[in-house]
Protein backbone atom coordinates (compact mmCIF):
# COMPACT_ATOMS: atom_id res chain seq x y z
CA UNK A 1 0.00 0.00 0.00
CA UNK A 2 2.84 2.38 0.75
CA UNK A 3 4.40 1.76 -2.62
CA UNK A 4 1.07 2.52 -4.31
CA UNK A 5 0.83 5.80 -2.38
CA UNK A 6 4.49 6.64 -3.01
CA UNK A 7 5.44 6.89 0.64
CA UNK A 8 7.57 4.85 3.02
CA UNK A 9 5.64 3.02 5.71
CA UNK A 10 6.91 2.90 9.26
CA UNK A 11 5.59 -0.54 10.20
CA UNK A 12 5.34 -0.89 13.98
CA UNK A 13 3.16 -4.02 14.17
CA UNK A 14 2.54 -7.05 11.99
CA UNK A 15 -0.30 -8.98 13.59
CA UNK A 16 -0.82 -12.42 12.13
CA UNK A 17 -4.45 -13.08 13.00
CA UNK A 18 -7.72 -11.21 12.79
CA UNK A 19 -7.95 -11.34 16.58
CA UNK A 20 -4.56 -9.63 16.80
CA UNK A 21 -5.80 -6.90 14.44
CA UNK A 22 -8.79 -6.29 16.67
CA UNK A 23 -6.87 -6.34 19.91
CA UNK A 24 -3.64 -4.60 18.97
CA UNK A 25 -3.89 -2.55 15.81
CA UNK A 26 -7.31 -0.96 16.23
CA UNK A 27 -6.69 -0.28 19.92
CA UNK A 28 -3.40 1.39 18.99
CA UNK A 29 -5.16 3.55 16.40
CA UNK A 30 -7.94 4.50 18.83
CA UNK A 31 -5.35 5.73 21.31
CA UNK A 32 -3.89 8.09 18.72
CA UNK A 33 -1.21 5.78 17.40
CA UNK A 34 -1.05 6.51 13.70
CA UNK A 35 -3.04 4.62 11.05
CA UNK A 36 -3.64 1.00 10.04
CA UNK A 37 -4.72 -0.82 6.91
CA UNK A 38 -7.44 -3.36 7.67
CA UNK A 39 -9.67 -5.53 5.46
CA UNK A 40 -12.97 -4.03 4.33
CA UNK A 41 -14.79 -6.96 5.94
CA UNK A 42 -13.40 -5.90 9.31
CA UNK A 43 -14.22 -2.23 8.80
CA UNK A 44 -17.84 -3.08 8.01
CA UNK A 45 -18.49 -4.96 11.23
CA UNK A 46 -16.18 -3.60 13.96
CA UNK A 47 -16.70 -0.27 15.68
CA UNK A 48 -13.91 1.10 17.86
CA UNK A 49 -14.09 4.45 19.70
CA UNK A 50 -12.26 7.25 17.89
CA UNK A 51 -11.49 5.09 14.83
CA UNK A 52 -12.73 6.19 11.42
CA UNK A 53 -12.49 3.91 8.40
CA UNK A 54 -11.77 5.30 4.94
CA UNK A 55 -11.70 3.52 1.59
CA UNK A 56 -8.32 3.40 -0.15
CA UNK A 57 -8.49 4.70 -3.71
CA UNK A 58 -7.48 2.47 -6.57
CA UNK A 59 -7.68 -1.19 -7.37
CA UNK A 60 -8.48 -3.52 -4.46
CA UNK A 61 -5.59 -5.43 -2.92
CA UNK A 62 -6.40 -9.16 -2.72
CA UNK A 63 -5.91 -11.05 0.52
CA UNK A 64 -6.29 -14.63 1.67
CA UNK A 65 -8.19 -16.28 4.47
CA UNK A 66 -7.41 -19.82 5.58
CA UNK A 67 -9.52 -22.22 7.60
CA UNK A 68 -8.40 -25.34 9.44
CA UNK A 69 -10.78 -28.11 10.44
CA UNK A 70 -10.80 -31.83 11.16
CA UNK A 71 -10.98 -33.88 7.97
CA UNK A 72 -13.73 -36.17 9.28
CA UNK A 73 -15.74 -33.57 11.20
CA UNK A 74 -19.27 -34.78 11.99
CA UNK A 75 -20.77 -31.91 14.03
CA UNK A 76 -23.74 -30.54 12.06
CA UNK A 77 -22.94 -26.90 12.90
CA UNK A 78 -19.34 -27.26 11.73
CA UNK A 79 -20.41 -29.09 8.55
CA UNK A 80 -22.95 -26.32 7.83
CA UNK A 81 -20.29 -23.66 8.29
CA UNK A 82 -17.84 -25.52 6.04
CA UNK A 83 -20.53 -25.76 3.35
CA UNK A 84 -21.29 -22.06 3.73
CA UNK A 85 -17.61 -21.09 3.50
CA UNK A 86 -17.08 -23.29 0.44
CA UNK A 87 -20.02 -21.60 -1.30
CA UNK A 88 -18.30 -18.20 -0.94
CA UNK A 89 -15.15 -19.22 -2.82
Amino acid sequence: MARRGRFRANIVARPGTLAAVLAAVLAHVSLGGDVAIVPRSLARCVTVPDVEYREIAGKAVPSEVAMAYRRFERAPAVRAYLDFAASKI
